[in-house]
């Protein structure tokens, strides 16, 4: 008897909108449809993640410094002109009480004074009671600006968590583990005095992992974190 065998066809989908993704995965390398060419500095290292392996980084002094995971210069700033998603996992325990944590700095000129956005966490014991907050501001005009609302409270955070910032057209949206929590109706970089300069990622050390940056807006209301 002769058996008729079926060929099954699989479907492999490609985001082109992802522009970086990291697994970390005991080694930076950029799993993204496009390759993009980033590296690991000195000093940094790996240790167990939310999934598999994440990514530990290391203090910087000042922005003359290499970021800890370096990409080319003004990449990131580029995709940053028009709606985007910037997302991490982050282990809330490995954030420094004292000094706190910063997850992504995107500069435009080369000493840092002036950046797209910066998103960080506070050190634990300067936010009452005992607790984390997180802010989004932004130093374009060359002096600090909050852009999503204002102090975020994260004192309830533990374990691993899930943050998204989002942006569509002019507004920026900033969801901890899917809830959105701050929203600005008025973010307006669109690359001026962009100098191509550096986007600084993981310079603290705090655990992240499966950091993702898209050319759109994932996320406008509630969702599950992926």
């Amino acid at each position: 008897m002769l058996r008729r065998r079926t060929l099954l066809k699989q479907t492999i989908v490609v985001d082109l909108n992802t522009k970086l993704l990291l697994h970390f995965d005991g080694s930076v390398v950029d799993a993204s449809p496009y390759s993009v060419p980033v590296s690991a500095e000195a000093g940094t290292s790996f240790a167990a993640g939310k999934f598999g392996q994440g990514f530990i980084g290391k203090y910087i002094t000042s922005f003359a410094d290499p970021s800890p995971i370096t990409t080319p210069d003004g990449y990131i700033s580029d995709i940053i002109k028009g709606d985007f998603t910037f997302e991490c996992w982050f282990e809330e325990s490995t954030i420094s009480n004292t000094d706190g944590a910063n997850l992504i700095t995107s500069s435009v000129n080369t000493d840092g004074s002036r950046f797209a956005f910066s998103v960080g966490i506070s050190p634990k014991y300067n936010f009452p009671p005992l607790g984390r907050s997180v802010t989004v501001v932004e130093g374009l005009s060359g002096s600090y600006s909050t852009i999503a609302e204002s102090v975020v409270d994260a004192s309830y955070l533990s374990g691993w968590c899930h943050l998204a910032l989002t942006r569509q057209g002019s507004v920026l949206r900033l969801f901890i583990n899917g809830t959105l929590v701050g929203l600005n109706n008025s973010y307006t970089y669109d690359g001026t005095g962009n100098d191509g300069v550096k986007t600084y990622i993981g310079i603290d050390t705090t655990l992240i992992d499966e950091l993702r940056i898209s050319n759109i807006a994932r996320w406008t209301a509630n969702f599950t974190p992926p």
